[in-house]
């Protein structure tokens, strides 16, 4: 779906469960000493999950740089679209395909990796 809008920009963060919530229930029992958003940062588990907080911190890294590949295959796209508007940023910003593209290959395989070893 990021790929597909491509908003502006993305942020992405574990889920929190706030008291008074069905999946805060569903939790509970698993909560750490941290048991509010406020005692953690973004990417902080604060209950038992399916995969290890590894994981959850390279799937961060990794659609961050699924979206950033799809934003340079996009200017590649404009640039071929309209050659006349040519300029140094444009082509700078379509080369960075390449560096997104890689970035993204490792950042899938080490994914993989860490949802193997969580399985």
């Amino acid at each position: 779906m990021i790929n597909t809008l491509l908003p502006h920009s993305i942020g992405i963060s574990v889920s929190y469960p706030l008291p008074g919530t069905k999946f805060y229930e569903n939790v509970k029992a698993d909560l750490t000493d941290k048991t509010n958003w406020t005692d953690s940062n973004a990417m902080s588990m604060l209950f038992k999950n399916t995969y290890r907080p590894a994981f959850y911190k390279q799937l961060y890294s990794y659609v961050h740089a699924s979206y950033r590949k799809q934003l340079a295959l996009n200017d590649v796209k404009a640039l071929l679209k309209s050659p006349a508007s040519v300029n140094l940023k444009k082509i700078k910003k379509a080369l960075s395909v390449a560096y997104y593209e890689t970035t993204f290959f490792f950042a899938k395989k080490k994914l993989t990796r860490l949802e193997k070893l969580s399985a």
